[in-house]
């Protein structure tokens, strides 16, 4: 027997010798073989573009990949691990979109930082309430640590992004078995934007601050903010050029200078509460921002410290070119008085677009003074139109494109016709907007709507429809071809063209966060 193991043994060693042989000899045939490859003789600056470019995808997108672009180039080979690491451009986008039990990665930011050198940072952080003790131990611990390091790189900031996903009820810390002294932590994210008023953001471009204390309404339910006062970086953010906002950050007084901004989208983030108004200065200092061309106000149903009709004075935002509304409710069956201001005192020329969804516009304007010569758009979606159109048709007088959407919400709260029945017959009897080219609707249409719209608007070239409602007009028993309108139809589902200017360019708007002007369509 013992002849046999030893046997067996030498055996044994003999494959392990063998394949020793043969996996050195695969390592020499492929160092050889990739030697000769086309990709091990292309110079570093090839690489460099390749890895960049490969990166884009991450950096326009508001979800982040399961697996960091630069991660997974870096852990192809040596060779690009290497050369990924001397990128710095590869590591100046940081992301964090944190679940109910991860925790905050501060040595991947740490490396990030460090690997970046000194070029501008773009960092996102997306914080979630954790809800179990434990969970929330590890989260606070990373928690207290990005509040040390934020403020001693926000020079380098040149895109941040802030956002506490708020929750739609109030949650209490005893009930997660934490004690009293957790809540401030496990409510919000104030020790950050704290940390971050007294460091100036010299190179600061674009802003998303999202603070979602939803608790903040059970405190204090009728807040009010006299005027735009700056408390963040210092009152210095000289480049800060694109900022969205939500209404707990005027609440709590965590407002960035705005002097230099151009695009501003302050939204009200708490849905399953009633909407928020908004303060008559506050509004007229967003309104008359010396640079401003884009503002979209979200979830804001009224305005407060109204001036009394005599006291009214008329505003002009000098560069506005695009301008949305929404209220904070599915439809609002109150007249707005933050709308009624915009369509009696503002004057706008160079606005290009109006946009509305889910509310009542009025017809009884106070001071019928607004001036938009440059309009061009109009967007209504799920709008009830004043039933004298005359006011309205009056100050939009030079549109030439209606977009209508009508999800039945509008016609449902209240008893007057569909929007574009309302406009034919305005258009019929006041003879309103004489210069209009384009009509796109998502509504529920009938033939004789069309021959209507052909018959009133005598410069009318084309109406856009989806392939389903062109589809139910053509079976229709009168259907023919009309002599003038032409027909685009597009596939169903699709979004019909909205004013709002893209992303591209004002990076990031929509690479930061989703726009949840649209989110329910």
């Amino acid at each position: 027997m013992k002849g046999l193991e030893g046997i067996r043994s030498r055996v044994l060693q003999g494959l392990e010798d063998v394949e020793r042989v043969i996996a050195q000899a695969r390592q020499e045939f492929g160092e050889s073989f990739n030697s000769q490859s086309i990709l091990r003789q292309l110079p570093d600056d090839i690489y460099v573009t390749i890895f960049l470019m490969a990166q884009e995808g991450d950096r326009d997108s508001a979800k982040p990949p399961k697996v960091n672009t630069e991660i997974a180039l870096s852990h192809v080979c040596r060779q690009w691990r290497e050369l990924g690491f001397s990128i710095p451009w590869l590591w100046t986008l940081f992301r964090y979109d944190g679940d109910q039990r991860s925790s905050l990665p501060v040595d991947r930011l740490n490396a990030y930082i460090a690997r970046s050198r000194q070029l501008p940072l773009d960092l996102r952080f997306r914080f979630k309430l954790s809800d179990t003790p434990q969970a929330h131990e590890i989260w606070k611990e990373g928690y207290e640590q990005l509040c040390a390091i934020l403020p001693q790189v926000l020079h380098r900031c040149q895109s941040l992004s802030i956002r506490r996903v708020p929750s739609p009820y109030p949650i209490n810390s005893l009930h997660l078995g934490l004690p009293k002294s957790a809540a401030p932590i496990l409510y919000s994210i104030d020790s950050l934007l704290l940390a971050l008023r007294g460091h100036p953001a010299p190179i600061l471009e674009s802003l998303c601050l999202i603070r979602g204390n939803t608790r903040d309404r059970a405190h204090n339910p009728a807040p009010a903010q006299a005027a735009w006062v700056p408390a963040l970086f210092r009152f210095e953010a000289p480049a800060l050029k694109y900022a969205r906002l939500d209404e707990t950050c005027l609440r709590a007084n965590f407002q960035p200078p705005l002097t230099s901004v151009v695009h501003v989208f302050l939204e009200q983030t708490s849905r399953s509460l009633e909407a928020d108004v908004l303060d008559f200065s506050a509004f007229i200092s967003l309104l008359t921002l010396p640079l401003l061309e884009t503002i979209s106000i979200d979830g804001f149903d009224d305005l407060t410290t109204w001036p009394y009709p005599g006291d009214i004075q008329g505003v002009e935002a000098k560069f506005l070119k695009h301008l949305r509304f929404s209220s904070g409710e599915a439809f609002d069956t109150e007249e707005s008085s933050m709308v009624s201001y915009l369509l009696s005192c503002v004057s706008a020329p160079r606005l290009e677009s109006l946009t509305f969804r889910a509310i009542e516009l009025s017809s009884d304007l106070s001071v019928p003074g607004s001036s938009f010569p440059s309009l061009r758009t109009i967007h209504l979606i799920d709008c009830c139109l004043p039933r004298n159109l005359q006011h309205f048709a009056n100050v939009t007088r030079t549109t030439i494109r209606i977009v209508i959407e009508d999800h039945g919400l509008s016609t449902d709260s209240v008893n007057v016709p569909s929007p574009l029945i309302h406009i034919a017959s305005g258009a019929s009897t006041l003879g309103i907007w004489r210069h209009l080219e384009e009509v796109q609707l998502n509504a529920d249409v009938e033939l004789a709507n069309l021959w209507d719209l052909e018959d009133v608007f005598p410069t009318l070239q084309a109406v856009t429809l989806h392939q389903g409602r062109f589809d139910i007009l053509r079976r229709h028993p009168d259907w023919e071809p009309f002599e003038r309108l032409r027909l685009q139809i597009v596939n169903d589902g699709a979004l019909l063209a909205r004013p709002w200017p893209s992303s591209k360019g004002i990076q990031p708007i929509d690479a930061m966060e989703e726009d949840s002007f649209y989110e329910k369509y």
